[in-house]
């Protein structure tokens, strides 16, 4: 049986070129998504983590437009100001966050892949978009409730560590806000998982059940 042309290696290859292609455009439209995307970030952020936050209830994060030379350092475009603060006692803790690399960035490699590397039919591959841009959202919250637990964990409230760990714990917890928060290879790796789970899962259990038969 011949293979079908858009699984050939020469139709996967121009599938990754122009999926390539589509993700240098939309990182290069960054600066006209900035306007809306950022705040819009800012907002969503703000009310999901404090619906879902996995921390006390006296515990409050706020993210506030602009970040300072020190937040920013190490960050690729930081623009967000991350603030960690304890409504009853005296103690906060701040960080810088950039919509582009924590948001965006991983966003557009999503986008990327299901718009130009996907070989179904469009009308296929709506359904699936949409499951697995809920779930990198679901991602980009819990990599920024990692960096809140971490910054929290390095804070200090009337004198005592905000967060009491175990020293394991507290490499455990480096380890993991390194990998979710600081790693660039984070914004291509979760992308593709998703995309590979939600674009071909279906199409994977069709194929099992036609071989079954």
């Amino acid at each position: 049986m011949d293979t079908p042309a858009r699984l050939r290696p020469g139709g996967l290859a121009r599938r990754a070129g122009l999926a390539l292609l589509v993700h240098a455009a939309l990182v290069v439209a960054w600066p006209l998504l900035r306007p809306l995307y950022a705040p819009a970030y800012r907002a969503l952020a703000e009310v999901a983590l404090d619906i879902a936050a996995p921390w006390p209830a006296p515990l409050a994060v706020r993210l506030e437009p602009g970040a300072s030379a020190e937040l920013a350092r190490d960050q690729i475009l930081a623009d967000t100001t991350v603030r960690v603060e304890h409504r009853e006692l005296v103690g906060t803790g701040t960080f810088g966050a950039s919509t582009f690399f924590h948001g965006w960035l991983p966003t557009s490699v999503l986008l990327a892949l299901f718009l130009a590397a996907t070989p179904r039919p469009w009308r296929a591959r709506r359904g699936p978009l949409l499951v697995a841009l809920l779930a990198l959202h679901a991602f980009l919250l819990g990599r920024l409730a990692v960096a809140v637990l971490y910054t929290w964990a390095e804070s200090t409230v009337e004198g005592r560590p905000g967060l009491a760990l175990s020293p394991a714990g507290l490499r455990a917890l480096r380890m993991a806000w390194h990998f979710a928060w600081g790693e660039m290879l984070t914004n291509y790796l979760a992308p593709l998982a998703l995309w590979a789970l939600c674009a071909f899962e279906r199409g994977t259990r069709l194929a099992d059940h036609r071989i079954g038969h």
